[in-house]
């Protein structure tokens, strides 16, 4: 797989207007005309071989829908996407390619069969392409955020509109939190100085409280918090880029195991929207 990418990329440096849907539908058509050659069967088998390659082009939009949708699920804090039945997707799917398999190969319809093998890998190739080419790179840059991450860490960037010393001091303040992060509901700290050792309290809308330590502290540049008991950790750069200009990167990891609801790049769109209309 990673030579079909390094080939991809290769493709599209030198033709920037070709997507990458448009070499896996040349790639899975070349297959199949060569199937369909191996399989002399005549015009029948041809039709098959266009009917594998329209449900492919089917299956490639099917597919970038599925992605949008667990992406957006990330960005607005969500444990899984909103469609009830969307955790039996997969499991309908191989069932459904094992049983048409058997009845190709009882047929001996080579091209149909083809297209079985096509389908089966063609979700583990889009979990490995998307693995190293992230949508949500594509669609933030244009936004002015940048974002990197995996189920073991979060980092995502942003530059807002104000001096930092204005960002720094908005963000560490527990009463603007519900301000900007949707869902949290009120958080509190148990020193009327915000200092190192200073815990925040904060409550979701799910009624469940959160308990935070302040381990890392110096204004204008860094805030960071540790969970209690700690396993993650959460850490605010502020960098002044001009006078009125300033870059937050929002970097989140876990000591074990992984992020169940990564930070949303909404949060941070709504932070830059709350303090630049400010």
């Amino acid at each position: 797989m990673k030579f079909i990418l390094k080939i991809i990329d290769r493709i599209k440096k030198l033709h920037p207007k070709i997507r990458t849907y448009h070499i896996e539908e040349g790639l899975v058509l070349i297959s199949l005309i060569l199937v369909g050659i191996f399989a002399g069967k005549g015009p029948i088998e041809w039709i098959g071989v266009l009917a594998v390659f329209f449900t492919f082009k089917h299956t490639i939009i099917s597919e970038r829908l599925q992605e949008a949708e667990a992406e957006r699920a990330i960005r607005d804090g969500l444990h899984t996407v909103t469609v009830e039945c969307y955790s039996k997707l997969g499991q309908n799917f191989l069932i459904k390619e094992v049983l048409w398999f058997g009845y190709f190969v009882l047929l001996g319809a080579w091209s149909a069969l083809a297209g079985v093998v096509i389908f089966l890998l063609y979700p583990t190739w889009r979990k490995y392409y998307r693995k190293h080419r992230p949508l949500a790179e594509r669609s933030e840059r244009k936004k002015g955020i940048s974002l990197k991450n995996n189920m073991k860490e979060n980092k995502l960037t942003i530059r807002i509109n104000k001096p930092v010393s204005e960002v720094f001091d908005f963000t560490i303040n527990p009463e603007n939190t519900p301000r900007w992060i949707d869902f949290i509901v009120k958080e509190t700290i148990n020193d009327d100085e915000i200092k190192v050792g200073t815990q925040y309290t904060n409550k979701d809308k799910d009624g469940n409280i959160n308990l935070y330590e302040l381990t890392q502290f110096e204004g204008d540049k860094v805030f960071e918090l540790q969970s209690i008991p700690r396993h993650y950790t959460v850490k605010y750069t502020y960098t002044s880029i001009s006078k009125s200009e300033t870059e937050l990167e929002y970097f989140e990891w876990i000591d074990s195991g992984e992020l169940t609801s990564p930070f949303p790049v909404s949060a941070m769109e709504k932070l830059k929207e709350v303090l630049e209309i400010e």
